[in-house]
Parts: C-alpha cells; sequence; structure tokens
C-alpha cells in the first residue's frame, strides 16, 4: 500500500543487518550486492511501488538501472552473477501487471554476459527458461509455494560450468518433481 511504502514496511522484514558490497543496501539504494560461494555475485533489486487495488506494476527506475550499471562494473569480470528481482523484465502479461522500464533491465541483461541467472516471481508461474542462444540470462520464476493445487519452488545448485535445479512440488510433502541441467554458455 502507499502507506507501508512510505513508512517502508518491506526493510522491517528484510533489512540487512549489515551493508551489501560496495556499500549498496536495498533500502537505501533500491540495489544490494552480496558475494556468495566461489565467484558468485547476487545483485538483488527493489523495483517495487506503491499501486492501487487493481494494479500491481513494477518500476525500473532510471536511478536504480544506473547504480545496478555501477554495481556490475565493480564485481570481477571473471565472476559470474545472478540478478534478484520481483518483477520479471519481459512484457508477457496485462499492462497493469507489468514492470514499468522491462525493456531497459532487458538491455542491461544482454549487454552482461556475466550474468548467469535471472530468479524473478510475481508471476507465479513455475518457469525455467534457457534464453543464453539470445545472449540472455536463463530465467526461473520457482512460481509459489504456497499455491493450493500447484505449489512449487526450485532448489539451484551452482557449480563453475552451469548449475542444476531441481523443482519440488507439494503433494502430500515436499518431493522432487523435475531436475535440470544447465550448461553456461554466455
Amino acid at each position: 500500500t502507499y502507506r507501508s511504502q512510505r513508512k517502508k514496511v518491506f526493510y522491517r522484514f528484510l533489512e540487512n543487518e549489515t551493508p551489501g558490497e560496495f556499500g549498496y543496501s536495498l533500502k537505501k539504494d533500491k540495489v544490494e550486492v552480496r558475494r556468495l560461494e566461489g565467484s558468485y555475485w547476487l545483485v538483488a533489486l527493489d523495483v517495487s511501488r506503491a499501486t492501487n487495488l487493481y494494479s500491481s506494476r513494477g518500476f525500473f527506475s532510471e536511478e536504480v538501472e544506473e547504480k545496478m550499471k555501477i554495481a556490475l562494473s565493480l564485481i570481477p569480470k571473471e565472476d559470474s552473477v545472478i540478478v534478484c528481482c520481483h518483477y520479471p523484465f519481459f512484457q508477457h502479461d496485462a499492462h497493469r501487471r507489468t514492470l514499468k522500464r522491462g525493456e531497459a533491465l532487458r538491455k542491461v541483461l544482454e549487454g552482461d554476459r556475466r550474468i548467469k541467472l535471472f530468479l524473478h516471481g510475481h508471476t507465479h508461474r513455475h518457469t525455467i527458461a534457457d534464453l543464453q542462444p539470445s545472449d540472455l540470462p536463463v530465467v526461473l520464476d520457482c512460481g509459489s509455494c504456497a499455491q493450493k493445487d500447484r505449489a512449487s519452488w526450485n532448489l539451484i545448485d551452482l557449480n563453475e560450468k552451469g548449475c542444476t535445479i531441481t523443482t519440488y512440488r507439494y503433494k502430500d510433502g515436499w518431493k522432487p518433481f523435475d531436475v535440470e541441467e544447465i550448461t553456461w554458455t554466455l
């Protein structure tokens, strides 16, 4: 809601005690960078904004775009990046459910071959799309672990040459449903 965004309620639950790499934090910058295991880095984006009850549009602002580009420039060129953003960059839903300036985010992703995975939510549709042949990262939407009939989530095991994605579905308990091996080609 507008009130919760104004009061930054989201950050009371998800605020990190330590700033991210390079001093970025989601609360202050809407971009946060964290070094993961090995040569992997996480770049998290906050593109949410307050909307009315009939809309759920995000906004990849010019300011967030610039901070993301600066953050990416500080990550070693030989390392790999995972980008995490609630909204998908592609515009396949109704206008009121899309990411404003999603095309600009797409161009940033397309322009950096170190970005191996783009993790998003919002659609609640389980998706694993290897877009590497189109110079884009592998795109994952885990679906929703709270959906009644199709609850799912992904376990991602990273290695130097790619990753293994195990999808779990809920049917009389959480069970592996599918396993995909992805090799980085970018």
